[in-house]
């Protein structure tokens, strides 16, 4: 997948690919990275249009602001416990809570 407007079915066993139709936004937002995480979820981070996650039946977006400011994502990682981090271009990093996501501050 490239956007949210084109999607592919790719078919591994011949090479060959299908074009599907994605979500319509009249905006569309350019992904910059994506993981499957340990429960087989797909994420995606976008720049600007927030962290997208995609359970297999629905796709749901959670928007990260600093103030009126949109949080420019960057790259998404989970580490070994599972934890999903998040790294931007404007507001540091960011850690899954579970629902969430919060600023990380690095606690001396």
């Amino acid at each position: 997948m490239s956007n949210f407007i084109s999607k592919y079915k790719i078919e591994s066993n011949n090479l060959q690919y299908e074009k599907i139709k994605g979500v319509e936004k009249e905006k569309p937002n350019y992904f910059n990275s994506g993981i499957v995480d340990k429960d087989g979820n797909l994420w995606m981070t976008t720049y600007g249009g927030g962290v997208w996650k995609y359970d297999g039946k629905t796709l749901t977006n959670l928007e990260l602001k600093k103030g009126a400011e949109k949080v420019l994502l960057v790259s998404i990682y989970q580490d070994n416990n599972g934890t999903i981090w998040l790294g931007t271009d404007n507001d540091g990093v960011y850690k899954n809570n579970g629902d969430t996501f919060e600023k990380y501050v690095l606690k001396r």
